[in-house]
């Protein structure tokens, strides 16, 4: 039997969040797969986990596991919950970003992230990370705490699937104009901003190509984003803006792109890397440790993070030379990429006792 947190990402208000997106696949396959998965929610009067079905509390054993991000402020009488249950707990690991990114995180995740942190550190017995990178980060940060007995740690590989939907094989070829695509939410942390100077420097440099941006808004960091891409369209650049789109429409976007832009300045794993090699499609990202690890798979191009130019240039080579492309299209279409299913599998698999 497996308890599956859903206090946030359960609300159908909740923003269709990355940590929600990954949140409800791994439901979905938990339970394609047989496990016996029974959402829960905490009850902050009876300070426990009651079901989402009848609203019963959940027994005192089996395994419980939370992707979501909280403190004991958010859940008063956790840790006495945490204390008293038999069961093994288990917590999904995301990221240090709003610790390490404090002035373009939002300030209500700033201030509950190193609770948090300290938290799953002593109350669980195990953690997953969702990449080798974002488990080192954990650990360097509870060696800083001095944190006794820590939890067994692990790295788990999200699928590329986002959709549920069958990799497409299909073969790539080259249009003009090229159309880019950059997908994530438009904020400082995902890098639009990098983007579209990149973009102005090669449009005025005579270069042919669009720009579609997918994503929502930050209300508290995407205004200037937003304007910026105004901007440019009044001067005549073809850049195009799609506020939160599903997932078919962002599936027609793939489908109409030649590459994937994935600037990112942090992230926990960097999944629409792999979701736009499902798609067939060739990225050119960052160079985030995390970032390199989905790279492995084929049909990334690198360019350093650190040196904004790098990214400039590494475009202009790939729109003048659209052999470059094909065969970067041509890795992601032929790279064995992961699968939920497979996520799912692994999970069980590194949390069974």
């Amino acid at each position: 039997m497996i308890y599956w947190d859903t206090t946030k990402t359960g609300k159908k208000n909740y923003p269709a969040s990355g940590l929600k997106r990954v949140s409800d696949r791994m439901m979905d396959e938990l339970q394609k797969s047989g496990q016996n998965v029974i959402l829960v929610k905490w009850d902050k009067r009876l300070k426990t986990f009651n079901s989402r079905s009848d609203r019963n509390s959940i027994s005192n054993e089996g395994l419980f596991i939370t992707p979501e991000i909280f403190e004991e402020h958010d859940r008063p009488g956790f840790m006495t919950w945490a204390k008293e249950f038999r069961g093994y707990k288990v917590a999904i690991f995301h990221d240090v970003i709003p610790i390490r990114f404090p002035q373009i995180t939002w300030p209500d995740s700033v201030a509950r992230h190193p609770h948090y942190m300290k938290l799953i550190g002593i109350a669980f017995n195990q953690v997953l990370a969702v990449s080798k990178a974002s488990e080192v980060d954990l650990l360097g940060y509870w060696k800083w705490l001095q944190i006794e007995n820590m939890p067994l740690t692990g790295n788990l590989q999200w699928g590329a699937d986002y959709d549920g939907m069958q990799h497409n094989k299909s073969k790539y070829s080259v249009s003009r104009p090229l159309k880019l695509l950059q997908v994530g939410i438009l904020e400082p942390r995902k890098n639009q901003n990098l983007t579209l100077n990149a973009c102005e420097t090669l449009w005025k440099q005579g270069l042919d190509f669009h720009l579609h941006i997918a994503g929502r808004k930050n209300q508290h960091f995407g205004a200037p984003i937003v304007d910026r891409i105004r901007e440019l369209r009044k001067a005549g650049h073809r850049v195009f803006w799609h506020n939160a789109p599903n997932e078919i429409e962002l599936r027609k976007l793939y489908a109409n792109s030649h590459l994937c832009l994935f600037p990112s300045l942090a992230e926990g794993c960097g999944l629409p890397v792999i979701e736009s090699l499902w798609e067939g499609r060739p990225v050119l990202a960052s160079n985030l440790p995390c970032i390199q690890e989905n790279a492995n798979y084929g049909g990334v191009e690198i360019f350093d993070i650190e040196d904004p130019s790098s990214l400039t240039d590494k475009l202009h080579k790939l729109i003048t030379h659209p052999n470059s492309l094909e065969t970067l299209a041509e890795q992601a279409r032929t790279a064995e990429l992961p699968t939920w299913e497979d996520a799912a599998t692994e999970l069980i698999r590194k949390t069974t006792r």
